[in-house]
């Protein structure tokens, strides 16, 4: 679903304002009210603002939390908490960073609160055999790797998200965090009350994981390619 598409249903089912006025609507969200206004709106307690703000980014932040629980109604519930957390905490923010920026590390930190809260983070054992030093030296590597061959299996962003949402919790918690929002393990650990270690090696798997995945779907496809034109 497009932006627009996201902003069309949002407006008409709160019933804020008919469809004769979406064009209108979404010209002045989009176009003329920037960030700086929408901030001193929503600083002011001001509605008209915070639904400016709501369907100005509640796509994008709602993506944030897809990846993060498993369904969309937790996703939605996570996305309204997430919100309030954010119109409470506007005074605070610092304009001289993103504001964009600011919005999603709010988001990320409410969907890790959430996921403790709903005791949705279990972490797999550390293998004997697991070798740090390797896995530190080959990260880079094991990213395109993975990047590779979602490209080579023509995966859409639902697909891709289908498979991150299959993950066990804790593997799907760290490559979120780790590869998607930029995370160094430190702040993992930190934030998930784990050790560097444990995130570590819930990467690693987590990786692996979607390998295997992406590998089955490649031979699945390639057989069914094989099927239809022999």
């Amino acid at each position: 679903m497009s932006k627009t598409s996201l902003c069309f249903f949002t407006v008409k089912n709160i019933g804020l304002l008919s469809c004769n006025h979406y064009v209108f609507f979404c010209y002045i969200v989009d176009i003329m009210i920037d960030d700086s206004k929408i901030i001193e709106g929503c600083r002011s307690n001001r509605h008209k603002y915070q639904m400016a703000l709501y369907d100005k980014y509640a796509p994008m932040l709602r993506g944030i939390c897809l990846r993060y629980v498993k369904n969309g109604a937790d996703a939605d519930d996570l996305l309204q908490e997430g919100f309030i957390k954010i119109l409470k905490n506007i005074s605070n923010y610092v304009e001289t960073g993103s504001f964009k920026a600011w919005l999603k590390r709010i988001m990320i930190n409410q969907a890790i609160n959430f996921c403790k809260q709903k005791k949705l983070l279990k972490y797999t054992d550390l293998c004997e055999n697991f070798d740090f030093d390797t896995e530190d030296a080959n990260d880079d590597y094991d990213n395109r790797k993975v990047e590779n061959r979602i490209i080579e299996a023509n995966l859409s962003p639902q697909q891709i998200l289908s498979l991150i949402n299959e993950l066990p919790d804790g593997y799907r918690m760290v490559i979120n965090l780790y590869v998607i929002d930029g995370f160094s393990h430190k702040e993992i650990a930190e934030q998930l009350n784990i050790s560097v270690n444990t995130s570590k090696s819930q990467l690693s798997r987590a990786r692996k994981t979607l390998l295997d995945k992406t590998n089955e779907l490649i031979i699945k496809n390639k057989v069914s390619y094989e099927q239809e034109y022999k």
